[in-house]
């Protein structure tokens, strides 16, 4: 890498101020070439310098604030240049054309991060929790990215690796040193240890599909029979009129989505076509059809009904994915003199009674609503939600190892054997944060960073 990049690191527009940074050898270069104050030429690292910028024939192009980064204290581990000046696209392209210049090449997606990665600044778990902090969408999905970025995951997981070898090593004494006057061997303490170290990886392993659902937000439908209150209850919830409101039945003929907020959960809400069975309306009956599909890959649900009138029955798809921990039973249109209260339909999941035209009706359903999702997704502000699926694998590997060497101190004296699995669970561990060589693993992650950073 002895090219230097350039890039523009805030979005394209017109803004207060801008960021463009350079990353390479020549940034030495580019700050003699451009700047013209003697006491500059000579940059104290990490220090902030308000000077005019000039292009190479000596025109003025803009007033800036800028900052050198030595290569020992920089994020790529490189030497650095950032310059913040005013957010004008033709000022910042006028200084990425000087720095092209000066011996500059435009940065791909993700170069700086892949350049901080190359120079052994990042581990690869942390670059991925890079990519969570620029994408992530609630305060709750950045809370647990923060955490990951800043190696804290990397302490855990390399302290327990430690853990593990203590163990191994205090079973392997009596396999190295037979003939030596040790305590009489007892299993007891080191199955103990595995069996924290065990409930521990369970933890890890069982938060990662929640970290998932935290980062890209829950998938929930709001699911019932035609003219129920689907779509104004869409309305109240996303708080404008997203779905249209109609009295006649089926007017949702394909499913619509929004994005909202219940706590600090990021929600995509689907607001479904009616579930009438009996439909003879083709294109209702395809948006019936997609509703079904729907289903199988929904993490929530909100099943609607019109307390005014019996209630339905649900399709046998529909119940099979409705469990007590992920759906919660809408009984709408409350202020309707004919309401009722349904609460041997489906008795077992939680009711809300609500009216759409009754916000403090739609606020109790957004408290039970988040309520029920804390329990389902078993939410700690612990370390075990910053574990992603790629991660989780690792961690489902180790415990597998783990297991079975607890199972052999547990039955035998199978020493040897029972080492060798606490071995290839330490190597299962270590995988999450060691360096990737696959170029193709590497090519497809910084694909999906921002140029410029």
């Amino acid at each position: 890498m002895t090219d230097t990049i350039v890039a523009q690191s805030t979005p394209q527009g017109v803004s207060a101020l801008a960021l463009i940074r350079a990353s390479g050898d020549a940034c030495t270069k580019i700050i003699h070439k451009l700047f013209r104050a003697s006491e500059i030429l000579d940059p104290t690292p990490r220090h902030a310098y308000f000077s005019r910028l000039y292009n190479l024939s000596g025109e003025l192009i803009d007033e800036v604030v800028w900052i050198y980064y030595s290569a020992e204290a920089s994020y790529t581990g490189e030497a650095m240049l950032e310059i913040m000046p005013h957010g004008n696209p033709i000022i910042c392209k006028k200084i990425i054309d000087v720095f092209c210049e000066l011996d500059c090449r435009l940065a791909d997606p993700g170069e700086f991060t892949q350049r901080a990665y190359l120079n052994k600044k990042l581990n690869f778990s942390q670059v991925e929790a890079v990519l969570d902090v620029i994408h992530a969408q609630s305060d709750r999905a950045l809370f647990y990215a923060r955490k990951h970025l800043t190696g804290e995951s990397g302490r855990l997981i390399k302290g327990m690796v430690q853990d593990m070898t203590n163990i191994r090593a205090e079973i392997e004494a009596y396999i190295d040193f037979p003939e030596e006057e040790l305590p009489p061997e007892d299993q007891e303490g080191p199955i103990q240890k595995l069996k924290s170290i065990i409930e521990t990886l369970e933890r890890y392993h069982s938060t990662a599909r929640s970290r998932e659902a935290i980062q890209n937000g829950l998938d929930t439908l709001i699911v019932g029979a035609p003219n129920v209150g689907k779509s104004s209850l869409l309305n109240a919830l996303v708080g404008h009129n997203r779905a249209l409101v109609s009295d006649q039945a089926g007017t949702t003929r394909d499913y619509i989505i929004e994005r909202t907020f219940v706590g600090d959960y990021l929600i995509n809400l689907f607001d479904t076509a009616g579930l009438n069975m009996e439909s003879i309306d083709k294109l209702e009956e395809a948006g019936i059809n997609r509703t079904l599909e729907l289903i199988e890959q929904a993490e929530f649900f909100i099943i609607v009904i019109d307390s005014t009138l019996p209630p339905p029955e649900l399709p046998e798809v529909v119940t099979n994915a409705l469990q007590l921990k992920n759906t919660i039973v809408v009984e709408n249109k409350i202020d309707l003199k004919d309401s009722q209260i349904h609460s041997s339909f489906l008795p077992n999941f939680r009711h809300v009674r609500t009216s759409t035209f009754q916000h403090e009706s739609v606020r109790e359903l957004i408290g039970e609503w988040e309520t029920l999702i804390d329990e389902d997704l078993d939410v700690r502000e612990d370390e075990g939600m910053m574990f992603n699926l790629r991660q989780a694998e690792f961690i489902r590997n180790a415990h597998l190892e783990l297991t079975q060497a607890m199972e052999i101190l547990n039955k035998s004296n199978a020493t040897e054997l029972a080492a060798f699995h606490l071995i290839q669970a330490s190597e299962e561990l270590v995988k999450i944060n060691e360096r990737i060589d696959n170029e193709s693993v590497l090519d497809d992650l910084f694909q999906r960073f921002c140029i410029g950073k």
